[in-house]
């Protein structure tokens, strides 16, 4: 699905539980993703989203359950917590150089990993097979070693 245009934001919950669109290609001229916006859309499995958007607000992603691969562009500064929680299928997304704070679960982990982190004092690792481009990102680095997630499950590109 292309968003037309001359769109500069997309609204909270604007296409949570599509079950249609495969792919979103967001326009250089949206500078703002709401909360939950692309939420339970079940068959969405690759996103581009530009640089024109500063932050990928908490929950926008979440349980996009057949996403994939995700891009995104320069300009990015921010990926909020749970932006992608609970993206099973997430194989691949690409982190500009821009970003500079990844939040609390935000790059496929599942939603039980949260609760088991404090229950039984272990991690889910859902995150195992991610590929994250990033050429040497310090928030990614950050990322990784905050969840004590290895260079074997998480490759580096």
């Amino acid at each position: 699905m292309a968003i037309p245009k001359g769109v500069t934001a997309i609204g909270r919950y604007a296409f949570k539980a599509n079950r249609t669109m495969k792919h979103v290609s967001i326009p250089k001229t949206v500078t703002e993703i709401g909360f939950h916006a692309f939420e339970d859309c079940t068959a969405l499995e690759e996103a581009d989203i530009p640089g024109s958007v500063k932050e990928i607000v908490s929950y926008a992603f979440m349980r996009c359950r057949k996403l994939r691969k995700v891009t995104l562009h320069p300009g990015l500064r921010k990926i909020a917590s749970w932006a992608f929680g609970d993206c099973e299928s997430l194989t691949s997304i690409t982190i500009p150089s821009t970003v500079r704070q990844i939040g609390h679960f935000a790059l496929g982990f599942k939603q039980s990993s949260y609760r088991e982190k404090y229950q039984y004092s272990i991690y889910d690792r859902y995150a195992y097979g991610l590929k994250i481009h990033h050429h040497g990102n310090r928030a990614v680095q950050e990322y990784i070693a905050w969840y004590k997630l290895s260079l074997v499950m998480l490759r580096q590109g």
